[in-house]
C-alpha cells in the first residue's frame, strides 16, 4: 500500500524525502516494514518545531587542543614567537569543533510522544529542502493566520 492511498480528498504531495512525505494538509511518513505499511501522521498546523540536531565534531576539538598545548610549551621554552599563530590556530580549531556539525533535524510537535521522537527524525543528507520548507511552516504556524499549504 503506497502513500498515494492515505491521501484525503483535494490533498496533494507538495515534497518527498522517502519514507516523510508532506501534503497540502499534513507530513506523513510511510514505509513498508517486513511486507506490512507502517503509516504516520502529523497535521501541519500541530507542528511546534523543526529542531537542528548538531554533535560536536571531537576531532577537530582534539586537534586544536594538541596545537594549543603544544604552542604553549614551544613559546614557554624556546620563545619561539611564531608558535602564536599556531596558538592562534589552535583556539580557532576548539572553537569550530565545539560549534559541532549538524546531524540532522528532529521535528516537534504536541502530537509526538517521547518514545515516537525518533521516528520524526530527519536525516541531514538531502533533506535542506523538505526542512526548510517545514521551517517555513512552522514560523507560519506561529502567526495567528496560519495558511494551508
Amino acid at each position: 500500500m503506497g502513500v498515494h492511498e492515505h491521501l484525503i480528498d483535494d490533498e496533494r504531495i507538495v515534497l518527498q524525502h522517502p519514507p516523510f512525505y508532506l501534503t497540502t494538509h499534513r507530513l506523513l511518513r510511510s514505509e513498508d516494514l517486513n511486507g506490512s505499511d507502517s503509516f504516520r501522521e502529523i497535521p501541519l498546523l500541530g507542528m511546534t518545531e523543526v529542531e537542528k540536531l548538531q554533535v560536536t565534531d571531537h576531532k577537530i576539538m582534539s586537534i586544536g587542543a594538541i596545537l594549543v598545548v603544544s604552542c604553549v610549551i614551544l613559546m614557554a621554552t624556546w620563545g619561539l614567537f611564531t608558535a602564536f599563530f599556531g596558538l592562534i590556530a589552535g583556539v580557532v580549531a576548539l572553537v569550530w569543533g565545539s560549534k559541532g556539525k549538524t546531524t540532522g533535524y528532529q521535528v516537534k510537535s504536541p502530537r509526538i510522544s517521547e518514545s515516537d521522537l525518533d521516528m520524526w527524525r530527519l536525516p541531514n543528507w538531502g533533506a535542506d529542502n523538505f526542512v526548510e520548507k517545514l521551517q517555513t511552516i512552522v514560523t507560519e504556524n506561529q502567526n495567528s493566520h496560519p495558511q494551508r499549504y
